[in-house]
């Protein structure tokens, strides 16, 4: 099991997700008192085709998930940088997901430092002098995720956000990662009073878009 967390307030920024066959009656509790720990709302991200059940977690919505092969990847209609300012990044993911600047700022921070874990780099593309796209990939386990993909307003609609994910998936083959095929994941709450409701995600084009649910967790007493 993964546990991620950025230690920032917005509860779908931190979680947990099954990797593979674990004895959960151990690791469920020790999640569960690591983010009671941190004071942090949290949730589970089981595939959808394991046929398990997470002891004291409830059901709380399914959520699409896309994951592909790297072995055959298209051209890279983009040049892109991995070693973009922190201000530039933070800038095209506040405009792009409508956060404050500062949130941003303190999100993408720690993700561009080079003792980042897990491993990642974000990759963004200019427009001359402008940042007008960014996409971050972070590495674990031979796996790769790719999140935070983000395009200002103004450079919509140009493609940019499609050539930006293949610049990612570029860069997880590069570190040697090999994707497989799934199809959906179910959330699982991670603490015992928890509420459901629509929640926007990073996703694609940097547009907001609603999953159908998000484990919305509230906060418990330790």
């Amino acid at each position: 099991m993964q546990v991620h967390s950025t230690g920032l307030a917005p509860r779908h920024w931190n979680g947990a997700i099954w990797t593979g066959p674990c004895d959960l009656e151990e690791l469920v509790p020790q999640v569960r008192s690591w983010f009671a720990a941190r004071d942090k709302p949290w949730g589970l991200l089981i595939p959808a085709e394991a046929d398990v059940e997470p002891p004291g977690l409830q059901h709380v919505a399914d959520q699409g998930v896309m994951l592909r092969g790297v072995a055959d990847l298209p051209d890279l209609p983009v040049e892109v940088r991995a070693d973009a300012p922190v201000d530039d990044v933070a800038q095209v993911q506040a405009e792009a997901f409508g956060d404050e600047l500062d949130l941003a700022l303190a999100f993408v921070t720690p993700t561009l430092r080079p003792d980042a874990a897990p491993p990642q780099a974000t990759l963004t593309t200019y427009d001359g002098d402008d940042p007008v796209g960014c996409a971050t990939v972070a590495v674990m386990d031979g796996t790769a995720g790719v999140f935070g993909v983000a395009v200002r307003e103004r450079w919509r609609r140009r493609g940019l956000g499609a050539a930006l994910t293949v610049a990612a998936l570029r860069e997880a083959r590069d570190r040697g990662c090999d994707w497989r095929s799934s199809t959906r994941a179910t959330w699982r709450a991670g603490c015992t009073r928890s509420s459901a409701s629509a929640t926007s995600s990073r996703s694609g084009s940097g547009r907001r878009t609603r999953p159908s649910r998000w484990p919305c967790c509230r906060r418990t007493g330790r």
